[in-house]
Order: C-alpha cells, then sequence, then structure tokens
C-alpha cells in the first residue's frame, strides 16, 4: 500500500505508528512500547496542557514555569546542572 494511500485511508498518525514499529526491535519489547507511543493528527489532544511552548529563541530556561521550578529546586537544595548550547 502506498503512503499516500495509507494516509487518506488511516490518517497520519497510523503512518506515524507503522513507521516507528517497523524501526523498533523485533523482541517482547516492541509491544509495550508501541502502547506508549501516543499519536494525535492536528492540533488539540488531550495532552496540551503538558507542553511547554517556547519563546522562539530555544532558551527553556527563560519560560516562566520552568524558572519557577529551578528556583524551587534551588530552595530544596537540589542540584541543577546547566548546560552551555554551543552553536558552530
Amino acid at each position: 500500500m502506498t503512503l499516500e494511500r495509507l494516509q487518506e485511508k488511516w490518517g497520519g498518525a497510523e503512518v506515524l505508528r507503522r513507521a516507528v514499529r517497523g524501526m523498533l526491535p523485533k523482541n517482547k519489547l516492541r509491544d509495550g512500547r508501541m502502547a506508549r507511543l501516543k499519536a494525535f493528527e492536528g492540533l488539540a489532544h488531550p495532552y496540551a496542557q503538558n507542553l511547554l511552548k517556547s519563546n522562539g529563541e530555544g532558551k527553556i530556561r527563560e519560560i516562566p514555569a520552568v524558572t519557577k521550578t529551578l528556583e524551587s529546586a534551588a530552595v530544596a537544595g537540589v542540584e541543577v546542572k546547566q548546560e552551555e548550547a554551543t552553536s558552530s
């Protein structure tokens, strides 16, 4: 079946599931991993509130929710490793 027919019949989420399934090892762990895969079409899905929106510059530490969490961790005495991204 061609990609176009598959997408027309089942949608993009099924195309993604089949692609991921083909890349996973063919053993008894594959079914469990596939069960955890969640694929949704479009922008509306039940986990929208869990997504972090970046400010467009890719600086996740500047997002207010992340900053608050990091500050809470510092107060609790948890060491947070800071990694600097270098661009070449």
